[in-house]
């Protein structure tokens, strides 16, 4: 058994391949292709199409020079919620209860860096024809 995680590349699903769901993920590594069954699909839809990362298990397959994974689960992120930033939570408080809060930041003056006197405007690219 193999176990592997990545980000979700692309999700294929071709009529010619009778229900199977192919995946290419990509982790720090390279790329690798995930074979999955109609069986596995089914029981792990919501995660497969819901989620950027997958991590999953199954048999390391080889045809050629090909590699793939045969998978034969997915593993479920238990009960994963998003957390808004914006929500008062004792491990981050809101920034208005800080002790220094943040000034508002205003791009409508001098200060942006593009009102800068000491940058020069690009020159205008060259045409070859």
């Amino acid at each position: 058994m193999v176990h592997v995680f990545g980000m979700v590349l692309c999700k294929q699903a071709p009529p010619s391949a009778k229900g199977m769901v192919f995946i290419t993920l990509e982790d720090e590594h390279g790329f690798v292709n995930l074979a999955i069954p109609p069986n596995v699909y089914d029981k792990h839809f919501e995660s497969i199409e819901s989620q950027g990362f997958l991590c999953a298990y199954g048999v390391l397959q080889q045809v050629g020079a090909s590699h793939s994974i045969l998978v034969k689960s997915i593993v479920e992120y238990a009960e994963a919620k998003p957390v808004s930033l914006r929500q008062k939570t004792a491990s981050a408080p809101a920034h208005k209860n800080l002790p220094n809060p943040p000034s508002k930041i205003s791009h409508s003056g001098g200060s942006h860096p593009r009102n800068q006197a000491h940058l020069k405007p690009l020159k205008k690219p060259r045409a070859y024809h």
